[in-house]
C-alpha cells in the first residue's frame, strides 16, 4: 500500500524500495501497478494531516 500510495503523489518524483531479494523486487513492482480508490487515499490523507511526521512522539 506504501508503494501504491508514494507511486499515486504528483510531488513525488521518485519511489525508493528496499528489496532485499527478488520476490520482494517482484512484489513491489507490483504493488507500484495498483490503483488505490479515493475513499482509500482519503483514508491515508486524513491520517498524514492529523500526523503529518510519525517519527515525532508526543
Amino acid at each position: 500500500m506504501a508503494v501504491a500510495w508514494s507511486c499515486s503523489r504528483w510531488y513525488m518524483g521518485s519511489v525508493i524500495i528496499g528489496a532485499t531479494n527478488m520476490q520482494q523486487l517482484k512484489e513491489n513492482i507490483e504493488a507500484s501497478e495498483i490503483t488505490l480508490s479515493a475513499e482509500t487515499l482519503a483514508a491515508i490523507d486524513e491520517v498524514h494531516v492529523r500526523r503529518r511526521n510519525p517519527e515525532c512522539l508526543d
